[in-house]
């Protein structure tokens, strides 16, 4: 079944690159879909006492990840300081190389946006992409 998810996976990719080069990506893509499914099918996915991945989505060909956090005031997410550091920590992970991670990046060239929920309520959103990325 693995073997097969991952045959499935490579066919799509391979299918997408060459869409993307023919100029023909669609927000639509079949390959992006399927692997937004996969990913929802293990959601909610609790990272820390605080942070729970509670959905996924792409927007406008960005993967949209949807935290909810909870036991923090959205008080504490106004401090200029705090966002720098989650900031920060976001593009470390985006950047350091995690072989299940490259697929998601190669599928989503524009990047990823963390966005923060308390309380149903958006406190902070990041984006990354390759261009935060600086080579060592």
């Amino acid at each position: 079944m693995k073997k097969c998810f991952c045959f499935i996976c490579v066919c799509f990719f391979i299918n997408y690159v060459a869409n993307v080069f023919a100029g023909e990506q669609s927000s639509n893509d079949p390959a992006q879909q399927l692997l937004v499914r996969n990913i929802k099918s293990r959601l909610p996915l609790k990272f820390d006492e605080y942070t729970t991945l509670v959905d996924v989505s792409i927007k406008n060909g960005m993967l949209d990840f949807i935290h909810e956090i909870k036991g923090i005031s959205a008080e504490k997410f106004n401090d200029p300081q705090r966002e720098k550091i989650l900031h920060d920590l976001s593009i470390v992970k985006y950047c350091k190389y995690d072989p299940n991670d490259a697929m998601l990046k190669g599928f989503f060239p524009k990047g990823f946006n963390y966005n923060y929920y308390v309380e149903g309520k958006q406190v902070l959103q990041i984006h990354v992409d390759k261009v935060d990325c600086k080579p060592n």
